[in-house]
């Protein structure tokens, strides 16, 4: 066999390994190419990366409901600021790793959709931002702002009886 076809054959081999080996091989390394989502949990923004080959490639932050509501600083700065959310890697673009903020993101959303229920005011929204940051900072997770999630879908709710009661419309179902 002359050189060249050896080093041919070496590298069709090694093609051929790394296709069959890559959906095993993203999930053992899910850096190697994945999308990343992260909330930074003293100012309320979120952040959504895409890593190749474990190096990032494309960064974007963007503010929340929380972030825009908030006015002021955050009273303990010795938190690490920004907490991962989600990690997707293809094949598998389903499977995320449960991190300690998991459910953050989603209660960013949720906070907006209370701020329009219950009509808050400018004061009220950052007083709930300040809040549930606050509770993310003292619990170290997601699971701090249940409780004030909670709370205030109770309030909503009564808000809600209470405009039914006195004949305002009421949005269509």
């Amino acid at each position: 066999m002359s050189r060249g076809f050896r080093w041919s054959l070496l590298a069709i081999l090694l093609s051929s390994l790394t296709l069959l080996l890559w959906p095993i091989a993203s999930m053992i390394f899910p850096g190697w190419n994945c999308t990343k989502d992260e909330i930074n949990i003293e100012t309320g923004q979120g952040r959504h990366s895409r890593y190749v080959a474990f190096v990032r490639v494309s960064q974007e932050t963007y503010d929340t409901a929380l972030s825009q509501a908030r006015t002021g600083t955050v009273d303990d700065t010795s938190v690490k600021a920004w907490h991962s959310v989600n990690t997707f890697a293809p094949p598998s673009r389903h499977y995320c790793p449960h991190y300690r903020f998991h459910g953050a993101l989603h209660q960013a959303a949720e906070v907006e959709l209370l701020f329009k229920v219950l009509k808050a005011a400018s004061e009220r929204k950052a007083e709930i931002a300040q809040q549930i940051l606050k509770a993310w900072q003292m619990t170290g997770s997601d699971d701090g702002a249940k409780d004030i999630l909670t709370k205030l879908w109770k309030e909503a709710e009564v808000s809600n009886q209470a405009s039914e009661t006195i004949g305002l419309p009421q949005p269509q179902r």
